[in-house]
């Protein structure tokens, strides 16, 4: 399994339903979930939250 697979699996079992998609920044470290209530919060490699929720008009 990659560190993709790997991260996205360790969200989908933290958020449950609630994870609609990911978004992967690869040189940033940083994946973004969004929510099935449109918000979207960046997360580091370990799946820990960094910053606040991005709306879900951005």
């Amino acid at each position: 399994m990659g560190d993709q697979e790997r991260l996205e699996a360790l969200l989908q079992a933290k958020y449950g339903g609630n994870v609609v998609s990911f978004v992967h920044y690869p040189g940033l470290r940083q994946v973004a979930v969004r929510f099935i209530d449109g918000v979207r919060r960046l997360h580091d490699q370990d799946g820990e939250p960094i910053g606040r929720d991005l709306s879900a008009a951005l």
